[in-house]
């Protein structure tokens, strides 16, 4: 049949291959800064053992799933691709002699007010109060790791054992892709990418930064305009 002789009774519907969505495929939220509730949260666990993975002591939190709660237009819950390390470090900028930790970011953002004796305390507090449905603002992103080219590089460099610690991490560094690479040149953000061994990686959603709830107070919420 000749599309000339077709009629709709509604055809003021536009194409954007950008954001169109395919059968099957989750549409994650823009990029940006939303007040968050964490539904599902865990402790990583070795795969094989059932053991759970430490880093030098700290446990790794595993956040799930997240709702969004704020802005309401943008409300509903979504898979999280976010591993939250609670080993304390030393930020690159700021006072070299104190140290920081992802889950004491997190306590900051729920209330930038409590004051835990230690770091061990404050991740108690912290899986105590997401168990108990508190919200936090925080600037969410898109971020996927290219695993087969990694993979293949490190093959190619004669495995894991034949590198230095700092050779095999820049290895998976850049393998990474951020927001900034899912971002369109005419605004918004598609969620495929393409990554170092050529493939077409689909966006997971990440925490980019937590929000100390004091800050949070005067940001406007939702998608990033630029």
């Amino acid at each position: 049949m000749s599309t000339s002789l077709m009629t709709y009774s509604d055809d003021t519907f536009t194409y954007n291959p950008d954001t169109y969505v395919d059968a099957g495929v989750t549409t994650l939220p823009q990029p940006g800064t939303y007040r968050l509730r964490v539904t599902s949260l865990s402790r990583r666990k070795d795969r094989e053992t059932n053991a759970e993975v430490l880093q030098e002591g700290w446990p790794i939190l595993v956040l799930n799933r997240i709702e969004i709660v704020e802005p309401h237009e943008e409300a509903g819950t979504f898979a999280l691709f976010e591993d939250l390390r609670t080993k304390p470090y030393y930020r690159r900028k700021g006072d070299p002699t104190t140290a920081a930790a992802r889950h004491m970011d997190l306590l900051r953002a729920i209330d930038q007010e409590m004051r835990p004796e230690n770091f061990k305390e404050g991740l108690l507090e912290v899986e105590t109060l997401l168990a108990s449905g508190h919200t936090f603002v925080a600037q969410l992103g898109y971020r996927v790791t290219d695993k087969a080219w990694a993979m293949e590089t490190i093959a190619a460099a004669g495995g894991k054992e034949a590198m230095d610690k700092d050779t095999y991490n820049k290895v998976w560094n850049s393998a990474t892709l951020t927001t900034k690479d899912f971002k369109n040149p005419n605004g918004g953000y598609r969620q495929m990418a393409m990554g170092r061994s050529g493939a077409m990686l689909d966006a997971k959603l990440s925490i980019s930064k937590f929000i100390p709830s004091g800050q949070a107070e005067s940001l406007a919420l939702g998608p990033f305009t630029r």
